[in-house]
């Protein structure tokens, strides 16, 4: 038994259990555990309680075993998709049983006499599990490009010029660039 489980009382324990969970709020958790509570206050009190140090170390720690247990890890997932994205139906269709699990589901047709006809194997999208997976490996990042400017860059201030006034500007922002240029050298 862990030190923080030695801190709290029964009712602590079954409270963090029931939150720990995430189905239950913290008003009927709270109901729960303390039975004879006014059930007007339930909430506040349940608030009050997952500010406690104790209580909150051990609602996180019942989390963590849950997902532990319960939730896919993220290389789990990527294996499956991957799985999914390499499979040969062909070998279902022979007989194969070793990756039934990826299908989404099978159906088979009988004629009037109850002889199957047709099976037919539902299969996730290969290209919807590539773009999970990419999704998942930030495959789909935008490519980071740097640009950088070895010579002055003009600015055009009025953007509502004619064509004429966007020109005359150029030109002169033209001869600065020249002369910063040759003052360089």
């Amino acid at each position: 038994m862990s030190f923080c489980l030695m801190a709290l009382s029964a009712q602590q324990i079954k409270y963090c259990q029931l939150r720990a969970g995430g189905d239950i709020s913290r008003q009927a958790a709270y109901g729960q555990c303390y039975p004879k509570a006014n059930h007007n206050s339930a909430g506040t009190k349940g608030s009050v309680m997952e500010l406690k140090p104790k209580i909150i170390a051990e609602i996180k720690r019942l989390q963590a075993d849950s997902e532990t247990t319960t939730t896919l890890t993220r290389q789990e997932k990527r294996e499956f998709l991957a799985r999914v994205v390499r499979m040969d139906i062909s070998t279902l269709e022979k007989g194969g049983s070793d990756n039934r699990d990826l299908l989404d589901s099978i159906v088979r047709s009988f004629d009037k006499r109850s002889n199957e006809i047709k099976t037919t194997y539902k299969m996730p999208g290969k290209a919807q599990c590539i773009e999970i997976d990419n999704k998942m490996a930030g495959h789909n990042e935008p490519e980071e490009h740097k640009h950088t400017i070895e010579t002055g860059v003009m600015v055009i201030k009025d953007i509502g010029a004619t064509l004429n006034d966007w020109e005359k500007q150029a030109a002169q922002q033209q001869m600065r660039l020249k002369e910063e240029a040759q003052e360089k050298d």
